[in-house]
């Protein structure tokens, strides 16, 4: 047997990352170790385990949680619960993760004694490949049940009356294994609640569209597919009455004020708003280039036309995918053709559009300190909305949760049409603070003068400052710290 863990998590300078694991054998052993894991591009923590198993001793599951450690392995913190798994001796497992914070704590139950881990039950059926979703669900009422649906007509491509129901394993969570043989990843897929007695479809799950990422399961190996919780509605003043708790234990006092509003010498209260951001996503927050050159290049080798360069391709990009490839095939190519190459495009770009995909140096720590000052930021791109929102799921979900692409069905067009960025807004409540829209293409300019934002050009992305001065730009940024001075309402002004 061999496990795979891997998980996303930025540690700080001189920090890493550790698993702490207990291994439950069929003696009733249990054996906890500690074990580092390595790290891959920054962010991405991996580590390969082979647990020691005999004929006289079978391993029945594992219980482990993650730490962060100092550089001489003191622990700093560790996650707020643990994971618990039952394995079967005959499989692999690669497990995908996402740290569990505080804020999961009291929701999160440390009793597992009802769990299939720790009584080495493998309920669930195994293929030769296999696809494991485990999702928890603490705000079930007794009458409700977990499903899942899924792009793919195996997982019942969207369709409300065609999902597939759940296996409640324990008081909170969930799981369903499904064969891996018939897909081609990466999916797309979203949880729903459904009445346990009648199987009646009652409503989605929130947020963004889950996607189970571009790595396939090995043969004989299970890919466990846990990230966040069930996202419902948060509960009116959770959180309130959380930073309420919190403060009366440390002898604070609280003071509530209305709309924001912070009281001055007087007794009269002035407003704080925060400046908003709206980001163009390809040159701007994420270099895709690379990505998208590989995939035009596919389809045009594909359809015996010539290739593209990096530069072409540069050239080519700020008004959506399709016209991306209209503008990469030889001139004189028919209407048809061009609709062959971009199937060809499409099909290879959502296999392969994270292989070489990342965020621009400093933009991570741009979204952070932009959020932790409360600048509502949102996101929108020409590309297509489900591909827009995967991206921004995939790099900047603790950050920016509005994501915004050409879904022309809703009405909404590519830009430099106003449209997406009126929806974003519209999708941020309406900003009280001054607006600002991010971009690195002459596109980008245009949709901003058409929504009457002043725009911030970034000098980092697919286009010079040449050229964006030859199109109206008068705001430039060359690192991205830069655009935290936006951020306040006096410098707005």
């Amino acid at each position: 047997m061999r496990i795979r863990l891997n998980i996303t998590y930025r540690t700080e300078w001189g920090q890493s990352l550790a698993v702490v694991v207990t291994w439950n054998y069929s003696d009733g052993r249990q054996l906890p170790v500690t074990l580092p894991l390595n790290c891959d591009e920054g962010q991405l923590w991996t580590l390969t385990i082979e647990p020691r198993t005999s004929r006289t001793r079978r391993l029945l599951g594992c219980t482990y949680h993650y730490i962060v450690t100092d550089n001489k392995g003191i622990e700093l913190r560790r996650e707020a619960a643990e994971r618990n798994y039952a394995l079967a001796s005959d499989h692999d497992y690669l497990f995908r993760d996402r740290w569990i914070d505080e804020g999961a704590s009291m929701l999160v139950s440390d009793n597992v004694e009802d769990n299939a881990a720790t009584k080495g039950e493998t309920r669930m059926p195994l293929f030769q490949q296999t696809l494991l979703f485990r999702v928890e669900a603490f705000t079930l009422k007794p009458s409700e049940a977990l499903g899942l649906l899924g792009s793919h007509p195996a997982l019942g491509a969207w369709n409300t009356g065609s999902y597939l129901k759940m296996e409640k394993i324990s008081s909170s969570e969930w799981q369903l294994s499904v064969d891996a043989c018939q897909f081609n990843l990466p999916l797309e897929y979203k949880y729903v609640v459904v009445d346990d007695k009648t199987g009646a479809f009652l409503r989605w799950e929130d947020g963004f569209n889950r996607t189970t990422g571009a790595v396939s399961p090995s043969v004989g190996e299970v890919l466990v597919l846990r990230g966040e919780p069930l996202r419902t509605p948060e509960p009116p003043f959770m959180r309130l009455q959380q930073l309420v708790d919190w403060a009366q234990e440390q002898g604070l006092r609280v003071m509530l004020v209305p709309n924001g509003a912070v009281p001055v010498a007087g007794g009269e209260s002035k407003p704080s708003p925060k400046n908003a951001f709206i980001f163009d996503l390809d040159g701007t927050l994420l270099d895709t280039l690379e990505d998208l050159m590989l995939s035009v290049n596919h389809a045009l080798k594909s359809h015996h036309m010539a290739e593209r360069s990096l530069d072409e391709v540069r050239g080519m990009v700020g008004n959506g995918v399709r016209k991306l490839v209209e503008r990469a095939v030889p001139d004189g190519t028919t209407a048809e053709e061009v609709e062959k190459v971009f199937n060809s495009f499409s099909q290879h770009y959502m296999e392969h559009s994270l292989d070489h995909t990342h965020p621009y140096p400093g933009i991570i720590d741009l979204l952070a300190e932009l959020h932790r000052r409360g600048c509502p930021m949102a996101v929108v791109s020409n590309k297509m909305h489900k591909a827009t929102e995967q991206l921004v799921h995939r790099f900047f979900s603790p950050y920016i949760q509005v994501a915004v692409g050409e879904d022309e069905q809703r009405g909404i067009r590519r830009k430099p049409s106003p449209d997406m960025v009126a929806e974003a807004l519209r999708l941020l409540g309406g900003p009280a603070g001054d607006v600002y829209y991010v971009g690195d293409s002459n596109v980008d300019i245009e949709t901003a003068a058409n929504c009457g934002l002043p725009c911030i050009s970034v000098l980092w992305g697919f286009r010079s400052k040449e050229h964006l001065l030859r199109h109206g730009a008068t705001r430039f940024v060359s690192r991205p710290e830069e655009i935290i001075a936006f951020s306040s309402q006096q410098t707005a002004k």
